[in-house]
């Protein structure tokens, strides 16, 4: 797609070195052969964005099976590198009911199909209407071409995002540093010690009242008068 660099380019801002590579009428075959060397130094850092397949869909079933074999070949080759592509748009410049169009939803249904088991590759998938494309309904308009731009910024900012982690928080065990709590723990431990020691002596001091006065339970015996003259009583 025609400027579409440039419009990605403005969507993702200076944190991204955004380039791309046009070539009209191109089927698959060769778009993936100019891809694979032109990527080759490509890692995980960095994104793929290939919009192909419209010229190998026509009535003839086997170029549009052999459009994704190109495909399926291209990206199992390159594992390393994170790819999106683009589903072919409904063309506009034919009848919905077309043999072509039929052809372009059987094209993305296949493709679909044969990437999802694939982790480094993902579809970019927007429904676009008539008034997307210029007036002969082949190719988008600006407007459309702002809508691709901008599913393709986002997709990409979901491929690098940072996820952050909340870090796990403990639970602390409370402790009294107050000194207000200190002194008022302080001051019921020695209320307690005094009610205690107060008690104690108060029981002392009981014991030794009822120690004192305490009534003997037997009874004094009267002593004998004792007469000087025992022996002659």
């Amino acid at each position: 797609m025609r400027g579409c660099a440039s419009e990605l380019r403005k969507y993702l801002g200076p944190d991204y070195v955004v380039s791309g590579t046009i070539m009209p009428g191109s089927r698959l075959q060769n778009i993936t052969t100019l891809a694979r060397n032109e990527i080759s130094g490509l890692s995980y850092n960095d994104a793929l964005i290939i919009w192909a397949g419209s010229n190998d869909i026509n009535i003839n079933i086997n170029e549009s099976m052999k459009g994704l074999k190109y495909w399926n070949d291209f990206v199992n080759q390159r594992k390393n590198i994170n790819i999106r592509i683009r589903t072919a748009p409904q063309r506009h410049d034919l009848p919905i009911t077309s043999y072509i169009n039929k052809e372009v939803l059987i094209f993305n249904r296949k493709l679909r199909k044969f990437i999802k088991n694939k982790d480094n590759v993902g579809i970019l998938e927007q429904e676009t209407k008539r008034y997307d494309f210029t007036q002969h309904g082949l190719h988008l308009n600006n407007s459309g071409k702002d809508k691709v731009a901008r599913l393709m910024a986002q997709n990409i900012n979901q491929i690098f995002e940072v996820t952050k982690k909340l870090p796990t928080i403990a639970k602390w065990r409370t402790t009294h540093i107050d000194p207000d709590l200190v002194n008022n723990t302080n001051h019921g431990i020695n209320t307690d010690k005094d009610l205690i020691n107060n008690k104690e002596n108060h029981e002392d001091t009981l014991d030794s009242i009822n120690q004192g006065t305490r009534i003997p339970n037997r009874l004094k015996r009267i002593p004998n008068t004792r007469s000087d003259h025992f022996l002659w009583a």
